[in-house]
C-alpha cells in the first residue's frame, strides 16, 4: 500500500520534536505501597498464615482498604530490617540450628 504525503499530512499534529519526548528511565520500578497478604507473604517466602499471624501480633502492620487487608510496603520492608538488626546483635552463638555442625 502506498501512502501519499497528504495522507501523512493530516497526521502532522501528532510529530514531536526530540526534545519533546519524555526520557524511559531504566531505574526498576518502585515497589506498590501497599502489598495484599499473600503478596506481603510471598516476598519474604513465608505462608499467608504465617503473615497473618504475624499482624496479628503487631510484628507487622495492615490497614483495611475496602474490605481487603493490605499491608504497607514500608512495614514489611521495616520488618525485615528488625530481624536482620536482631539477629547481628546476637552474634554467631543464635545461629539457625538447621545449619550443619562443623564439628560433628
Amino acid at each position: 500500500m502506498h501512502v501519499t504525503s497528504k495522507a501523512l499530512s493530516r497526521y502532522t499534529h501528532l510529530r514531536v520534536s526530540a526534545e519533546e519526548v519524555p526520557v524511559m528511565s531504566t531505574a526498576p520500578m518502585s515497589a506498590p505501597l501497599l502489598l495484599s497478604v499473600e503478596e506481603a507473604a510471598a516476598q519474604i517466602r513465608i505462608s499467608r498464615a504465617r503473615m497473618f499471624e504475624l499482624i496479628r501480633r503487631g510484628k507487622v502492620l495492615s490497614v483495611k482498604v475496602g474490605g481487603s487487608r493490605r499491608v504497607p510496603y514500608d512495614s514489611l520492608r521495616a520488618y525485615v530490617d528488625q530481624l536482620i538488626t536482631e539477629q547481628a546483635s546476637a552474634g554467631p552463638e543464635s545461629a539457625d540450628s538447621r545449619e550443619p555442625n562443623p564439628a560433628a
